[in-house]
Order: C-alpha cells, then structure tokens, then sequence
C-alpha cells in the first residue's frame, strides 16, 4: 500500500474520474458526427421557386414536368419527364389535402415564374426549372433511372 500511496501522492487514484471524462467526450464527439451525418439527408429550409409550401412545391414542380413532357412530343414511360411527373405525383398526394386546390396553386406559381424569367428577356426557362426540381427531388430521396442507361 505504501508503493501505490507514494505513486498518487496520497490523493487516491485519479484514473476512474478520468476515464468517466474521457467517456463523456467520446460520447459527446459521437453525439456530434452522428447529428452531422443525419442532418446531410434533410433537404435544405425553402422550397423551389419561392413556393410556399410542400404542396405547393410539388404541384409546381409537377407542372414543370408535364410541361417537359408536352414540349418532349408526349409521354415516354420511362423518360426523365415521366419519372420526374411520377416522383412529383406522388410526393403531391402524400403532401395535399386539396390536390385540386394545390395543382391550382401550382399553377398560379408557375405563370408567376416564367413571367418573371421572360421580364428578365430568357425564353427558355424549362431546362433551368427542370433541373431545380430534379435536384430538390433527388434530395428527396429520388432515383431516376433513365439516368442509369448508358
């Protein structure tokens, strides 16, 4: 007992305290980089094109890619317009309470977009349109596989 007494100074043994703060940082740190990886799959605050809300966004978003798929010649299942329409159609339903309300709402939003894109004098506002609700809905979590063919 003499050796270990001589060793801490008479203070007792330190390491148990130690260890316990150790552990609470180890913790902490995890804490932190598991909130960080979670927190890079939410999409970012807003919605595109100024919209006001999920089904807003949605709506609009839908539109724009109906209107992909008019320009296109019609609807190709299994086209890029097609999964984007399918994607949005759903995410619509599953976010609306008034889908007829909201398409509405989507529409109005739309009109609002491309008369300010023409006031700017740009006549081709679809491909832009189109690639800001692509990539709001791959943060979503969408998969579109007409991008897998080679």
């Amino acid at each position: 007992m003499a050796q270990i007494e001589m060793v801490t100074g008479g203070r007792g043994w330190r390491w148990p305290g130690a260890m316990v703060a150790l552990a609470g940082i180890g913790a902490g740190v995890a804490l932190l980089f598991w909130g960080l990886w979670v927190g890079q799959f939410a999409a970012p605050p807003g919605h595109v094109l100024d919209s006001r809300d999920a089904a807003e966004e949605a709506a609009l978003c839908l539109q724009i890619s109906q209107e992909a798929q008019a320009r296109g010649g019609g609807v190709f299942l299994g086209s890029y317009p097609d999964e984007a329409s399918r994607f949005w159609s759903a995410r619509l339903r599953a976010q609306s309470r008034s889908i007829a309300q909201d398409l509405s709402r989507g529409r109005v939003r739309l009109n609002a977009v491309v008369a300010a894109v023409r006031r700017e004098g740009a006549q081709d506002w679809l491909p832009g349109a189109m690639e800001v609700c692509s990539r709001r809905a791959l943060m979503y979590g969408a998969h579109f596989a007409a991008f897998d063919r080679g």
